[in-house]
């Protein structure tokens, strides 16, 4: 499984990020180009992957970085789960977010339904 797909997170500064519950441009129902049976959901103030039957739920926030790049904090909602920190960057390309964690070659790549 893909490190990005599972859990993502980011770790920001104050300045700029919208909070959850506050519209960012990345909502939408996502489905995984790479893997099969994975999505992405993102709405106001959720973050949810699911591959198969297993979904992770999470809270995030963001804040734009470029004209079509965010820099993203994800946050679990599992207790068990909220020491998961990692850095990563979003980019919005048409219907299409790209999600790459800092640190790494890889891009989890999710279209809009």
């Amino acid at each position: 499984m893909k490190t990005g797909a599972f859990i993502l997170a980011v770790v920001l500064g104050w300045s700029g990020a919208l909070a959850a519950g506050t519209p960012t441009g990345l909502e939408g129902e996502y489905v995984d180009m790479d893997m099969a049976g994975s999505s992405l959901s993102v709405t106001a103030d959720h973050w949810r992957i699911k591959v198969g039957d297993m979904e992770v739920d999470n809270t995030y926030t963001a804040k734009k970085t470029g004209d079509d790049t965010y820099a993203v904090t994800i946050t679990p909602v599992d207790a068990a789960l909220k020491t998961f920190v990692t850095t990563s960057v979003v980019r919005k390309e048409g219907d299409t977010l790209i999600v790459k964690n800092e640190g790494t070659t890889t891009e989890s790549k999710y279209k809009k339904k």
